[in-house]
């Protein structure tokens, strides 16, 4: 837990979200969802190609 929080207080600055919701905002057709910074990116491609459980398991690990 004490990693979580580490990681959630220690975070990247928010100048990435804002670029995010600036080029959303701008685009014709802006999708519904959106997945900022490279560790989300990284585990929405976990999530895409291993079962939830394998993602879990591996998320677990990583705060565990």
């Amino acid at each position: 837990m004490n990693r979580m929080v580490k990681d959630e207080q220690s975070g990247p600055p928010p100048i990435g979200i804002v670029k995010a919701v600036k080029r959303i905002i701008g685009s014709n057709n802006p999708p519904v969802r959106q997945v900022v910074g490279p560790i989300n990116k990284a585990l929405a491609f976990l999530k895409w190609i291993l079962p939830d459980r394998a993602v879990i398991y591996i998320v677990s690990k990583l705060y565990a």
